[in-house]
């Protein structure tokens, strides 16, 4: 009968019984038996009550929820000071903004949830800002507004549009109705969404100037690079409308946190750096990013910028790696293995769940282990993986203990073992513990 291969985790603290979905900068939201949410820390302490229900990260500090009263409105809540936003809420890339159609009032929230200002109905055809104190800082004469961002309004008036600034300024005239508008404030483009055949019908740069162009979707690599999707086509174009890059793609996804770009053309993946410069041809199926640097390809290596081969196994199911992709899970069947970003083996596949918080902690089982404090204390049968990680477990034990612990294990086996083994160590103080056993 084989023996099961775990890890030994009686030395470590376990944080939670609970079922864990989502990890955020070392919080977790958490789902108790009944199905309810909550969030909790990286050390099992509970941060919300468990009577959510579909909780998300929408930043670091914030977590949103929708409301059981009301179906289609969100609840905001702060996980650093607890303050509440409840009501009907758009959620954009740097702020909140909430509607309350009873009081005519919109109110602006950064992501940490401090107040800028309110925009106040006063009549059919007039509109004020007003800050925390109630001190008027705009007003404007309109048949409607939509808020922007901060600085910018959409303003409607006799069936024309606008986009003008607090001080009533008009910074850009829009010849057709849209349905809503969507900013970009990292590169302050405002893009145009009709709602009709194309949802998208074009954007407003940062001169100011409109450009048109049909779209379903769109992302912005940065004020001059921008991503079209229109069809099942992506097209890469700058601020004015032209294209960057004569390839049309069949998939375009830009990575920000790494400022890469993976693309598909003719049913391959390859990947481009943030000049639209070519860094792995197309000629994988499947292309995962772990960093700007390391890509897992096709589930079964992980190659280099370089192409070069850092990891290969021909049967891997799953991974998944740390936010900066200095960790790495790999699943094969009901096993998980932990590698750096070297590909170096922190620990050989064992038949336990595996969950990275960050480049340094990761959860066993529901057991917190801070790698950068102490390594490993493993209790692992090596016997079942030497034949594909010999060359690598012995080195990737900085600990003497279990670096004599692994030789120990591996010293056991019969003489047959015992060959194979001697011809992939390198180590001599190894071979010559073995020998001498």
């Amino acid at each position: 009968m084989k023996k099961r291969n775990k890890l030994d985790l009686s030395s470590y603290k376990k944080i939670t019984d609970l079922n864990l979905l989502e990890e955020r900068d070392g919080f977790f939201i958490a789902v108790d038996s009944d199905g309810n949410n909550s969030v909790i820390d990286a050390y099992g302490n509970r941060k919300l009550p468990f009577f959510y229900e579909n909780l998300s990260f929408f930043s670091k500090k914030l977590v949103i929820s929708t409301d059981d009263v009301y179906n289609d409105y969100l609840r905001v809540e702060n996980l650093e000071n607890g303050k509440v936003i409840k009501g009907r809420i758009c959620l954009y890339k740097d702020f909140i903004l909430k509607n309350d159609e009873l009081k005519q009032r919109f109110e602006i929230f950064n992501h940490n949830l401090n107040q800028i200002f309110h925009c106040d109905k006063l009549s059919p055809s007039a509109y004020e800002i007003v800050d925390e104190n109630n001190h008027v800082l705009s007003k404007f004469k309109c048949d409607e507004l939509k808020v922007i961002d901060e600085n910018r309004f959409l303003i409607k008036k006799r069936r024309r549009s606008y986009i003008v600034d607090r001080k009533n300024k008009i910074l850009c005239k829009i010849n057709i109705s849209h349905a809503r508008v969507e900013v970009d404030r990292n590169s302050g483009l405002i893009f145009l969404c009709c709602g009709h055949n194309y949802p998208g019908s074009g954007f407003i740069n940062t001169n100011n100037s409109v450009i048109n162009i049909d779209f379903n979707d769109y992302e912005v690599i940065n004020n001059d690079t921008i991503i079209i999707k229109k069809d099942n086509a992506y097209l890469i174009i700058d601020s004015n409308g032209n294209k960057k890059i004569d390839d049309t793609y069949s998939y375009v996804s830009f990575y920000s946190n790494f400022n890469i770009i993976k693309v598909k053309k003719d049913d391959k993946y390859g990947i481009l750096d943030i000049n639209l410069n070519v860094i792995i041809k197309n000629e994988y199926d499947n292309i995962f990013v772990i960093n700007e640097n390391f890509y897992l390809v096709d589930f079964t290596k992980i190659i280099n910028r370089e192409d070069k081969i850092i990891y290969e196994n021909s049967s891997l199911n799953d991974f998944k790696k740390s936010a900066k992709g200095k960790l790495i899970t790999l699943k094969k069947n009901n096993s998980m293995m932990l590698l750096d970003i070297n590909g170096n083996v922190i620990i050989p596949f064992v038949e336990n769940n595996i969950l990275i918080i960050n480049d340094n902690k990761i959860l066993v089982d529901n057991y917190l282990i801070d790698l950068k404090e102490e390594y490993l204390k493993l209790n692992v049968n090596y016997e079942l993986e030497i034949f594909a990680f010999g060359n690598t477990i012995i080195r990737s034990f900085r600990s003497k203990e279990l670096r004599d612990k692994a030789i120990h294990q591996i010293s056991c086996v019969t003489d047959e073992y015992l060959r194979k083994i001697n011809s992939i160590l390198s180590d001599d103080s190894a071979k010559e513990k073995i020998k001498g056993k």
